[in-house]
């Protein structure tokens, strides 16, 4: 569900401020310091969500040092028992503490000195402040008043200051032109709460003492005070300026929470004209919660003096100052914005029976003398899961579900096929104990082709759905729909490019690779300066880029509703690393930069810190399993993750999704003059290098095999998902792609023509555009075209600026980027250069033509590749290179037709989408290209036979000519006999639907028998493929076919065929492998997944006396004599037993 969220904003004025400078971050510099074990045990006590400290010193040269330290040494390790807490995001910035003003301020006769600075303070920084958050800081959004001068505040106390007992102004009028209001700072911090922008406003006042008859600190305090009240009010705060030039105050209607130790009681001490009331009663702000606490009472009480005649509630003190002057005081506030309400709020001061009292204590005290405040408030509507929740790698039978929550403790995983949750099927919990780091859980037993929903529950009870669908199991044709896209910048979000996606009915999505910029510069991560860091480097570092993209930004999340609306695959590019990198590298060849980034001088880059915490932080932000490779023999892959996948759905596809960076050799050096024939030659000799790989040996035999069992098993469409383009785009820039490694990609093409695999689609991404086209290779340099019935697609990007098109024209001339510049985006189906695209797809095809590569498009080949792909444009064009978005892939359950769809947006910027938010961010995703695919062997549509709801007999050559059609009987109990007569006869696809049904199968039949208790006979056929599906079928074999029993208890039966690839699926089986002498056999028929003791074997008209120890067993081979009758795909049969066989 979705629920608003409570937030607990925290002021804590810690005192973790030193007497030189650096000496704070050499003591965190150890987990030791006693004062600062204390404050961060008080912060684990407590939790906030966002904390201001205020006495944090800044250091010039390294401002996040100490706060690194801080966060390392102490609030991440548990102090007297306290849960840890992280806050990932940070900001600090100077102070004018410390600052000389070069005037002598207050009037001692030497200039100089703490008193002289523009703020109390004996060095630059010392007094200074800390935020820190659990939720995205929204860093280029802050903004900072430090150099804000007092004189241009209307009507300020500044000139009200004079010298005791004469007119004289205290400060000269060369001082009032150059004083600065703030004794520190004033910060306003957008924070980013799923959505929802709270602007945390902090200072911290100077104390009103320490001065003289003058009041000079009184009065300054008043006006540091003024400024928020003045900021927060509309029009009020016109005439405020900060530190970049940008005038005015908060714009009307925006939330905020003003926090800091503002050194103001409302009633006691002595504070300039009640300078706190000006906030207090600021109709603006929401004072109807007063933290209180019990300590403040007790203390007061204890320690008399000046607290005895106090006016204000010693509950309401916030600091334990001295007993007889001033006494505790009301100074440190947590002030929210009136639309913000309060749920909960107090003051930290635990009476002293109370077990954390010590934390706290008396003088001297163990951490400060300031209390921590902290308000609760709601925030927004929002998911109470900052990254959300998902599912993914999806099998018939099993799932992984993730989430990520930023509690401490249990998440439960609850799933039903119900989406009320009326029934529960399952439930998992994992345990949070790093806020930073998702959870998930694997689920499996469950049931093929079915729709589940999930609940996710923190610890809280707070609650977050999402849903997903398991794949159909083998030998059913059900459809299938699928999206695919990659690359897309942190800095980008939230990508209104697939805003669509989660509403598309998919049966999953795949996260293609570049899933975060790790060497972009992004908010969520920076370098101590502040300036955002370039390339992610930590694991944290790492983590914050995964984070920022699935989390919520301007109120939109769509990379998470995708992946709570469907399951996910997932693989990486390069981005999730490093720009370019090659797993296989040897890090002891590279030069000291890059040794350097990658914090080793040797071994391969795969097993470097950086690409080891990139990669561990991609497999903790998805919902995938953890798989690693065992001792392979192979070096680059052994012992290494293993993000290859490969999964079927039904009969309609099978996907193969591919790691094309870990395993790679060094790239080789790009041509430079395309024209010099020899850099030419010699780039494509190299090309041919058999013993270089991008795949890896071991992922690219992995991919061979299940390829080829996927058309085995009668899959119809292959879907290779590899980040990396294979088609041919010549020569620029191609030592990065599968060009570049062009041996290994002529092996798989070569093995995939060999191999007779048809309606292979390979999906890639990485160009920031899509290019449409189909497939051809050669066997060495220069070597003829040799075309192959596949073609690929390049998907995305979500978002990266620039896309392609615009990036390829800016290597174009003068002349040529004129022209491009002036042509629109509009895509359509020709190629006159009237477009942009038009213009992209010349510029392709010029680099093609002098190598003899195919031009671009399914409808423009090359005369050897012409006819190979029967597609058909639909919308758009084959190329579409001017917009971000995704595309889907739409496979039609009965005609096997494969439906194409790319949407898009227009493209837009960082720099457009933070000055026109709401504009960019509803641009709508629109159809840019669209194409159909038929499938070989694909039946018209005047050849489709439909049967009626009842039982339907259907004789070929009488209710149809059973050649090249498609029939499809429905429910009913049926039976379709093709006749075997005829050249022509067969090819025909059947589909009985549910019942039990009764095929007869001719020579290239396909037959699916759908649920029901079915028999299929192909005694006569060849070259068949059949499926039983759902329920206990009886197969009779012919000779060179498929078949597959599916889910049930099947019986199949080898009469005098052979040459047959058996496979039963789920159940017990029975393979009756021999029914007539077994000379008669050419070729022994195989199974590829009997099981011992489940399934069994049968022998029959052997004779009576025939029994297991007339048998030959041993590899993977069944003999009688020196005949082989079977074979057992993974089985040593020396293994069996007569238990595993029947006689008959």
């Amino acid at each position: 569900m979705v629920t608003n969220n409570t937030v607990r904003f925290s002021q804590f004025n810690a005192s973790l401020n030193r007497s030189s400078e650096g000496q704070l971050a050499t003591d965190l510099s150890t987990p030791d310091n006693t004062q600062a074990q204390a404050v961060a045990e008080i912060i684990q006590l407590n939790n906030p969500d966002v904390l201001l400290i205020n006495e944090f010193d800044y250091l010039e040269s390294n401002p996040l040092q100490a706060v690194e330290l801080f966060q390392q040494n102490y609030l991440s390790i548990s102090q007297n028992g306290a849960t840890p807490v992280e806050y990932p995001y940070a900001y600090i910035a100077p102070s004018n503490t410390g600052i000389p003003s070069g005037f002598d301020l207050n009037n001692d006769g030497t200039v100089g000195g703490g008193n002289d600075a523009f703020g109390f303070g004996f060095f630059p920084g010392q007094f200074g402040m800390l935020l820190l958050s659990k939720y995205p800081i929204d860093t280029p959004n802050v903004r900072t008043f430090q150099e804000f001068l007092w004189k241009d505040m209307p009507n300020s106390l500044l000139p009200t200051i004079s010298t005791p007992g004469s007119g004289t102004p205290w400060y000269s009028p060369e001082e009032q032109e150059v004083l600065r209001l703030s004794s520190k700072s004033h910060w306003d911090v957008p924070i980013l709460i799923d959505g929802e922008t709270v602007h945390v406003l902090v200072s911290h006042p100077t104390p009103p003492v320490f001065d003289g008859e003058e009041d000079r600190n009184g009065k300054r305090n008043h006006d540091e005070i003024r400024f928020w009240s003045d900021y927060v009010t509309p029009e009020i705060g016109d005439y405020i300026y900060d530190d970049d030039g940008n005038l005015g105050g908060l714009a009307a209607g925006s939330s905020f929470v003003i926090m800091g130790d503002q050194n103001a009681d409302p009633f006691d001490g002595d504070s300039f004209d009640n300078a706190i009331l000006q906030l207090l009663q600021n109709p603006y702000i929401n004072t109807n919660s007063i933290p209180s606490s019990l300590g403040g009472v007790e203390q007061a009480s204890l320690q008399g003096g000046a607290n005895d005649n106090h006016s204000g509630n010693p509950a309401f003190d916030t600091a334990d100052f001295a007993d007889g002057s001033p006494g505790n005081l009301r100074v440190d506030y947590v002030l929210p914005s009136a639309d913000l309400q309060i749920t909960n709020s107090a003051v930290f001061w635990p009476e002293a029976s109370d077990p954390n009292f010590a934390s706290v204590g008396t003088f001297p005290f163990p951490s400060s003398d300031h209390r921590l405040v902290f308000t609760d408030v709601e925030v927004g509507e929002i998911n109470p899961f900052v990254n959300g929740v998902a599912s993914g790698d999806t099998t018939q039978t099993s799932t992984v579900l993730w989430t990520r929550s930023i509690l401490p403790g249990a998440v439960t995983f609850e799933y039903s096929t119900d989406a009320n949750f009326t029934t529960i099927v399952g439930t998992e919990t994992a345990n949070v104990t790093d806020i930073n780091v998702p959870v998930k859980v694997n689920i499996d037993g469950l049931i093929p082709n079915t729709q589940y929903y999930y609940r996710v529950t923190d610890v809280n009870g707070i609650s977050s759905d999402g849903k997903f669908s398991t794949a159909a199991s083998l030998g059913q044709q059900t459809g299938l729909k699928f999206g695919v896209s990659g690359d897309w910048r942190g800095d980008l979000a939230p990508y209104p490019a697939v805003s669509n996606a989660d509403e598309a009915d998919l049966k999953f999505f795949l996260e293609f690779g570049d899933t975060i910029y790790a060497d972009y510069g992004s908010p969520v991560v920076l370098n101590p300066d502040g300036t955002e860091k370039q390339q992610a480097v930590t694991l944290d570092e790492f983590r914050a880029k995964q984070a920022e993209v699935y989390g919520q930004r301007y109120g939109l999340n769509t990379l998470g509703d995708i992946r709570a609306s469907t399951s996910i695959l997932a693989t990486i590019d390069d981005h999730e690393v490093v720009d370019n990198f090659g797993g296989g590298e040897d890090l002891a060849t590279a030069n000291a930069d890059i040794q350097a980034l990658f914090g080793a001088s040797s071994g391969l880059q795969n097993d470097s810190p950086l690409y080891e915490n990139g990669l561990q932080a991609f497999q903790e932000y998805n919902p995938i399993t953890d798989q690693f490779y065992g001792e392979t023999g192979d070096e680059v892959t052994a012992g290494e993750r293993k993000l290859y996948r490969f999964n079927t759905y039904g009969s309609d596809a099978a996907t193969f999704v591919l790691d094309a960076r870990s395993f790679r050799d060094p790239a080789l050096p790009d041509v430079v003059d395309t024209t010099d024939a020899t850099e030419v030659a010699n780039f494509l000799a190299a090309s041919f290098d058999p013993n270089r790989t991008m795949l890896g040996e071991v992922q690219l035999e992995d991919l061979k095999t299940d390829l080829l069992e996927a058309e085995n098993n009668g899959i119809t469409w292959k879907f290779i998902m590899m980040p990396q383009p294979v088609q041919n785009f010549g020569l620029a820039i191609a030592a990065d792609r599968f060009e570049g490694y062009a041996a290994e990609r002529t092996e798989l093409f070569q093995f995939i023509n060999d191999n007779n695999i048809e309606n292979v689609v390979f999906v890639t991404a990485d160009f920031h555009g899509t290019v449409v086209n189909n497939l051809t290779y050669q066997v060495e340099p220069f070597a003829e075209q040799i075309p192959i019935s596949a073609f690929e697609i390049i998907t995305g990007s979500v978002a990266f600026d620039p896309p392609f098109g615009p990036t390829v024209g800016e290597f174009l001339t003068p002349e040529q980027q004129a022209f491009y510049n002036a042509l629109p985006v509009a895509n359509d189906a020709d190629s006159i250069i009237d477009d942009k695209d038009d213009f992209i797809k010349s510029v392709i095809d010029a680099g093609l033509s002098p190598l003899g590569y195919d031009p671009v498009g399914l409808n423009n080949n090359l005369a050897i590749a012409d006819g190979l792909i029967d597609a058909t444009l639909l919308q758009g064009d084959y190329i579409t290179t001017h917009t971000y978005g995704w595309t889907e892939f739409d496979i039609d359950p009965i005609t096997q037709r494969l439906t194409v769809t790319t949407y898009g947006v227009e493209p837009y910027n960082r720099e457009e989408l933070e000055a026109n938010t709401e504009e960019v961010i509803n641009r709508q995703p629109q159809i840019v290209s669209q194409f159909e695919v038929n499938p070989t062997l694909l039946i018209a549509e005047s050849n489709l036979i439909v049967g009626s709801p009842e039982a339907d007999i259907l004789i070929g050559g009488i209710d149809f000519d059973a050649v090249n059609d498609i029939v499809f009987t429905g429910a009913g109990t049926d039976e379709v006999d093709t006749p075997l007569g005829g050249i022509l006869a067969g090819n025909n696809r059947i589909f009985t639907g549910s019942n039990a049904d009764i095929i007869f199968a001719a020579d290239g039949d396909r037959a699916f028998g759908g649920s029901g208790n079915d028999e299929l006979d192909a005694t006569d056929a060849t070259s068949y493929r059949i499926s039983g599906g759902a329920g206990n079928d009886t197969f009779f074999l012919g000779t060179d076919g498929r078949a597959l029993g599916g889910e049930g208890n099947d019986i199949f039966n080898v009469l005098e065929g052979g040459g047959n690839i058996i496979a039963g699926g789920e159940g017990a089986d029975e393979f009756w492998i021999l029914s007539d002498n077994p000379n008669t056999l050419n070729t022994p028929n195989m199974i590829t997944d009997f099981e011992i003791g489940v399934d069994i074997l049968g022998i029959r008209n052997q004779g009576a006396d025939f029994s297991f120890d007339d048998l030959t067993l041993g590899g993977n081979d069944i003999m009688i004599g020196s005949q082989t009758i079977a074979t057992l795909n993974g089985v040593n049969t020396s293994n069996l037993t007569a238990a595993d066989f029947a006689f008959a």
